[in-house]
């Protein structure tokens, strides 16, 4: 049996035992140890409220030094306080990084540096392969990994260059097996040659930083990573790449294979985003310098803000259908839960994502299926309770998207909006459809087999049309705040 093999194999019993059994917590013996499955959101809040007892911060320290191929002395510095000491490199980045995503300006900033980047490579896009077919993955990886890189690292992105980016992706695929420290020279010769290019490039880019035509968060990261060595900088930053891209690709992806797969579902989402379109004046295309032969339209994303809530419903729908991590956590001394589950010292707690989301106990009767208002919240005096299921039903500790408590994800904002903004592009533009001998949306199977991923990438390749609307060649589309 292969890893890969392996790995799903580990999951599906997983599923399926928590599935056929309501256990809050399971404990299995391993290699000489414990390991401690719970699906309980009272169990999973409880050890959320303990972030450095039971610390997922202490894997992902002890991961990282091997994941980036840093030196003995940085992978030290890196992972030295983590948990215990504030001004640690770990828990002081982490400051810095919530700060610096937090939902504000600078985010919108940075999610219209995003979306103007779609709005251009779908222009070049539409110019060169009017009406062609394409790899639905390749495709929306190539689109959002330019826009979230443009609006992190700014004008001298390392990523736009293809070369980069494809590196990025050989790296991604393997960086598990980087694990294996030494053995991965066989086990993962691409994941290693790709982590290389991309960490010279991230040092040229470092060489010659200016923050002035940056990010706040690449400022942040910046000043919290200066303790170290530029090429041991670069090696961190290499591994930042997996934060921005490596859930958020394939959220996108899922997300625009739902709707598509939905007729009803599309046309909402039309709906939604052509509330927020402004069509721009003769007197704004002047003063722009735009071609007259061409209507002008801007998404405000702001107003698109206002409806989005419902965008990212779907978002954060397919995001807990699809989902397939297991938050893996030290035990770091021996600690006892709601006065009842004795967790030991040296054992590793895991939260399997999947079982969380499938539980009908959690998120009712209906919950293998798409529900678009899962998480939509009620319109002003609304008293339908379908409108408002997340908090009505849900605790939020029940839905394991993008983490929780003290270890959720910093950048879950800047993705699920980011993610909401070029669907809304993507659906206002396009109508796709399976290419000639795809077998169907309906028959478009997922890569279960990476435990350390939120989600996994489609099994095969999936060859779409990509049609552009009736008028919408005669539209340059741009977005505003």
């Amino acid at each position: 049996m292969t890893p890969g093999n392996w790995r799903v194999t580990v999951i599906s019993i997983l599923f399926a035992v928590f599935k056929r059994f309501q256990f809050p917590i399971l404990k299995l013996p391993i290699l000489g140890g414990q390991l401690y499955i719970i699906k309980s959101p009272k169990l999973i809040a409880a050890i959320e409220r303990q972030p450095k007892v039971i610390s997922f911060w202490h894997v992902e320290a002890s991961a990282i030094g091997r994941v980036a191929g840093l030196r003995p002395d940085a992978a030290e510095k890196v992972s030295h306080g983590v948990g215990d000491n504030p001004d640690s490199f770990w828990l002081k980045g982490l400051r810095a990084i919530h700060h610096a995503m937090a939902p504000g300006e600078a985010i919108n900033n940075m999610l219209l540096e995003a979306a103007q980047t779609s709005a251009e490579t779908l222009s070049q896009f539409d110019g060169e392969n009017r009406g062609k077919r394409v790899d639905l993955w390749e495709w929306v990886s190539h689109e959002i990994t330019l826009s979230h890189t443009n609006a992190v690292y700014g004008q001298r992105n390392p990523y736009k260059d293809p070369q980069v980016e494809a590196a990025f992706w050989a790296f991604s695929r393997g960086s598990w097996k980087l694990l294996f420290g030494n053995l991965s020279k066989v086990l993962a010769p691409k994941a290693r040659s790709g982590r290389e290019k991309v960490v010279a490039a991230i040092k040229s880019y470092f060489l010659n930083f200016n923050p002035q035509t940056t990010s706040p968060l690449m400022e942040a990261r910046m000043a919290n990573m200066s303790m170290l060595e530029i090429e041991d900088m670069a090696r961190m930053e290499c591994v930042n790449g997996l934060g921005i891209l490596a859930n958020t690709v394939p959220s996108a992806f899922w997300t625009i294979v739902q709707v598509y797969s939905q007729p009803k579902l599309l046309e909402r989402v039309r709906d939604l985003a052509a509330a927020a379109v402004i069509v721009v004046t003769d007197e704004e295309n002047a003063i722009a310098g735009a071609e007259k032969r061409k209507k002008r339209k801007k998404i405000d994303i702001i107003r698109l803000q206002r409806s989005q809530q419902q965008i990212q419903s779907i978002v954060q729908e397919v995001i807990r259908l699809r989902t397939t991590g297991i938050g893996p956590r030290l035990v770091r001394e021996d600690v006892l839960l709601h006065d009842q589950y004795l967790l030991k010292k040296g054992s590793i707690v895991v939260i399997p994502n999947r079982a969380v989301h499938f539980d009908p106990d959690i998120w009712g009767s209906d919950v293998e299926k798409f529900d678009e208002k899962r998480f939509a919240k009620p319109p002003p005096n609304s008293h339908d309770r379908h409108t408002n299921k997340a908090s009505n039903k849900v605790s939020s500790t029940a839905y394991r998207g993008f983490g929780g408590g003290a270890t959720i994800c910093p950048g879950k904002h800047f993705a699920i909006e980011g993610i909401a903004v070029f669907v809304a592009l993507v659906v206002l533009k396009y109508d796709i459809r399976p290419a000639k001998g795809e077998r169907g949306w309906g028959f478009l199977g997922q890569k279960m087999r990476d435990m350390a991923l939120q989600l996994g990438s489609p099994r095969g390749k999936f060859r779409v049309e990509l049609l552009l609307r009736e008028g919408i060649g005669d539209v340059e589309w741009g977005f505003g705040l």
